[in-house]
């Protein structure tokens, strides 16, 4: 049991598998999840913020691993997936939500097998969908997710994280884990400090005085706005607390009009999507992103192939990525694999 430790010694009901990119070896990260709970005898619940399991990649035409369930799992997915695996599934209800594939229903595994997971991309759908399946029994909850579907590892949708990086991000591992290190310190912003969460916010983009009250800045978004933003806080606002997305226009519209420190409150640390280049630039003007719900993160999982054509040496890549990315478990999700015996192939 090793990328399940994290889970259990921190008593956590529900993980978002979420990749940075496309082939980072999310699915493989998620099966030995599955595998290492089914061992450890927990009853699981399965979805997906999108669609995971299917055989081929849409981009590079390469196979892709199944997604594999023990019997006895319950799962959220669309209703016109259920026949694409080898699992034996019976539909137990509606769910209500509908995905990129149509009407999403709960179904349990009566026997072992691969699947295909399609479930709603709406945080809130999400989180009904988990609170359901752990109704139908399911002691752990694993949600495959993806950067882009930024929902899904929301701490009001999940109680934690695991963030699969590799080397389809860059032929470079220096590059690869740099630019790990700034998403990993992104979603990990900290916690504001307690004496301000009781006091609400004053509209999607809320100005913080430098007297420490909160002031609404008479915009419905920061996107387009930026500028104008950053103007009105000249002279009088320390920060910002906002509702949406904090994003390199917005970021970058701070460092250049206020040219000093300034503090952003964010809901959580997915709602950041700013650039390595512009984040390293706002700390150094000494500017902080806090969140209001900080995000667990339980594990990185480093994957050393690439399907544009290069690999690392997966031992040199996985002391690389130990050594830069903290006190952070970290595995290698292929190598976690072959310790597995093949998930979803001698044991399905």
């Amino acid at each position: 049991m090793q990328l399940l430790r994290p889970v259990v010694e921190r008593g956590i009901g529900s993980v978002a598998v979420v990749g940075m990119c496309k082939n980072c070896g999310k699915t493989v990260s998620l099966n030995r999840l599955v595998q290492e709970a089914s061992t450890a005898g927990l009853s699981l619940g399965l979805t997906s913020a999108g669609l995971d399991g299917e055989q081929a990649d849409i981009i590079w035409g390469h196979r892709k691993p199944a997604v594999w369930v023990p019997r006895g799992a319950v799962l959220a997915t669309a209703r016109e997936v259920l026949g694409l695996g080898s699992a034996v599934l019976e539909v137990l209800e509606e769910t209500g939500f509908v995905s990129a594939l149509g009407a999403v229903c709960i179904a349990r595994a009566k026997e072992a097998g691969t699947i295909q997971l399609a479930g709603p991309a709406a945080g809130k759908e999400i989180a009904a969908v988990i609170s359901r399946l752990t109704t139908l029994g399911a002691g752990l909850v694993l949600v495959d997710g993806a950067l882009d579907r930024a929902a899904a590892a929301a701490p009001t949708v999940a109680d934690g994280l695991i963030l699969a990086a590799g080397a389809a991000l860059s032929s470079s591992p220096e590059r690869v884990l740099a630019q790990t290190r700034v998403r990993l310190e992104q979603l990990t912003v900290p916690r504001v400090a307690d004496g301000f969460l009781g006091r609400g916010t004053k509209g999607a983009v809320t100005l913080w005085l430098a007297d420490d009250s909160l002031e609404d800045s008479g915009y419905p978004s920061a996107l387009g706005h930026e500028q104008e933003i950053a103007l009105g806080m000249a002279g009088r606002a320390k920060g910002l607390v906002l509702q949406g997305a904090l994003t390199d226009g917005l970021i970058s519209a701070l460092v250049e009009r206020l040219r000093g420190p300034v503090a952003v409150v964010v809901q959580d640390g997915t709602r950041i999507f700013v650039s390595p280049h512009a984040w390293k630039n706002f700390l150094r003007q000494g500017g902080r992103v806090e969140a209001i719900r900080p995000i667990t993160l339980l594990a990185v999982t480093l994957n050393p192939w690439s399907p544009g054509g290069w690999e690392f040496d997966a031992a040199e890549f996985l002391t690389l990525g130990r050594s830069a990315l903290g006190n952070v478990p970290v595995f290698d999700p292929c190598q976690l694999e072959k310790e597995g015996e093949g998930v979803g192939q001698t044991q399905a």
